[in-house]
């Protein structure tokens, strides 16, 4: 996928990389700049997405929504996002540092995957001029597992674990998490990466 296109349909990894804590985070760090903070967090999470030929298709406040082609592309880039939560941890806690994150662990981060279909079409505003509108199943889901568990971790859906190898030694699961009511129960697979991350560091206070 060299070039994201404009409208269709498209059969992708879709990829949720969110902030742990934010709502605490947000409350707790008004007037200290930490819109700069969030930004620098996660600007590492887009380059190590698009550094892996991937596409970061929007933002919500402390995360975004990238789109990934390829199994090769979805390791190296969840596994440099995590080498990536690292380095921000080891900036964040230093004294010379002149924010100090609310939590004294630093920042932890959830990613979560899924595969399959999605359409795209184009949105604008005066504001922000004309966005890309992604909408499709592997979203959806790819939201409602990286809900399950807390700190540090990366969550992958049944479609996404299947391409990438549920026999892989990397995979452990299933696991199972209720969704919303009426939704059912949704599974998911989980990515271990305790070689480039500390696996479920709680941001707390």
């Amino acid at each position: 996928m060299s070039a994201f296109p404009r409208h269709g349909s498209i059969q992708a990894f879709a990829m949720l990389v969110d902030i742990n804590g934010f709502t605490t985070l947000v409350d707790r760090s008004l007037g200290e700049n930490i819109a700069k903070r969030i930004a620098d967090v996660l600007k590492e999470g887009v380059d190590a997405v698009e550094s892996h030929n991937g596409h970061i298709i929007g933002f919500m406040g402390d995360a975004f929504i990238a789109v990934l082609e390829n199994r090769a592309d979805v390791l190296k880039s969840c596994a440099q996002i995590a080498t990536a939560v690292t380095k921000q941890c080891s900036i964040l806690s230093d004294p010379e540092s002149e924010f100090k994150w609310p939590f004294p662990e630093g920042p932890s981060l959830k990613i979560a995957l899924e595969y399959g279909w999605m359409d795209i079409a184009q949105v604008s505003s005066k504001a922000i001029g004309e966005q890309i509108l992604l909408i499709g199943p592997p979203i959806n889901y790819a939201h409602r597992i990286s809900n399950s568990g807390s700190g540090n971790r990366c969550h992958i859906g049944p479609n996404a674990a299947q391409l990438i190898g549920v026999d892989c030694d990397e995979l452990t699961g299933p696991y199972r998490v209720e969704g919303k009511k009426g939704e059912g129960i949704y599974t998911y697979y989980r990515l271990p990466m305790s070689s480039h991350w500390t696996e479920d560091q709680v941001s707390t206070p």
